[in-house]
């Protein structure tokens, strides 16, 4: 869903995924650049909810991976991690995710919302679509939110941000 607002074109696409009786919806953002077996080794994991590793792009770069939400005070990005292990976290970006279908059909619709702009919310409920996505899926409904380390990916814009967290220029050929 080219040009539609992030929210609107994460729920269409769980729309889709269980009209057509998938039992994954994986999301890989056009940004992130995933390894080949991505998918299968997230699937592999036998987990609700798992994301691969990537990090942002812009201050402070870290994990798109929340530890831990400090009120108004803002939240902890993962900071600690031993290589190839699942991590449990409080969100994940949907840069690359994968969601099972019960976790759709156990939460109701709209299963993203962006948040960032309500001035309606506390401003630390403030959060972009896939947190607030993983944000109801573990307090509303119990759902465990995993990150996968096996998964590297890089964040692409006009640097890339590598895998070890080191931003570079990004080169065109």
């Amino acid at each position: 869903m080219t040009g539609a607002p992030f929210d609107h074109a994460r729920n269409t696409a769980c729309e889709m995924m269980l009209k057509e009786g998938f039992r994954y919806l994986f999301f890989v953002d056009d940004d992130v650049q995933v390894p080949p077996d991505a998918y299968e080794t997230l699937k592999s994991n036998n987990l609700d909810i798992v994301s691969g590793l990537y990090y942002r792009r812009t201050d402070p770069i870290g994990p798109v991976a929340v530890v831990d939400v400090l009120g108004g005070a803002g939240t902890t990005l993962l900071q600690r991690w031993k290589p190839q292990e699942i991590v449990d976290v409080k969100y994940v970006g949907a840069g690359c995710l994968l969601i099972r279908r019960n976790v759709l059909e156990v939460m109701p619709a709209p299963w993203f919302d962006w948040m960032c702009d309500r001035g309606d919310v506390p401003e630390h409920l403030r959060i972009s679509e896939d947190f607030e996505f993983c944000r109801k899926a573990k307090e509303f409904h119990g759902f465990r939110i995993c990150l996968d380390t096996r998964v590297q990916c890089d964040h692409c814009g006009i640097s890339v941000v590598k895998t070890d967290g080191v931003v570079r220029p990004l080169v065109v050929q």
